[in-house]
């Protein structure tokens, strides 16, 4: 049994205007980024809004995608000291801050008082408190 020409027009024809509403995404217009309230045309320069120090140069793609470059994860930043407890922190908002040791290396007090410095005998409480050479974060060894 043969379709007529006429009859198969009709039901592609009807097929495609009923998807026509329905563009594929290649052929829709970007409407671009949308951050804090700010539309941002694609190919633009976006704030960075996230409180990652590492990410910067963030960049609006179309469908609504921002991407920022990243400097390193800080992950791989070095960790805090082991060898003091009471380091600072020298540059907190930067990618990898740097820590500062200002007393020089030691150890926990055990009784809570002033760090002990490593290599050094201390009384504390009543306790004669050592901190050994080239311990890592530990408390004192006290008796």
């Amino acid at each position: 049994m043969a379709f007529p020409v006429g009859v198969l027009c009709v039901v592609l024809l009807t097929a495609c205007l009923c998807h026509a509403g329905r563009l594929p995404r290649q052929f829709q217009p970007d409407t671009g980024c949308v951050v804090d309230g700010v539309t941002y045309p694609v190919g633009a320069s976006v704030p960075d809004t996230d409180d990652d120090p590492c990410t910067f140069g963030c960049t609006c793609y179309s469908g609504g995608q921002v991407n920022c470059a990243t400097a390193k994860s800080l992950r791989s930043c070095f960790p805090p000291p082991t060898h003091c407890v009471d380091y600072v922190v020298v540059h907190p908002g930067w990618c990898c801050p740097d820590f500062v040791c200002p007393n020089g290396p030691n150890c926990r007090n055990p009784h809570g008082g002033p760090p002990i410095p490593e290599g050094q005998v201390v009384f504390v409480s009543g306790q004669q408190c050592y901190c050994a050479s080239g311990s890592a974060v530990v408390d004192a060894k006290c008796t």
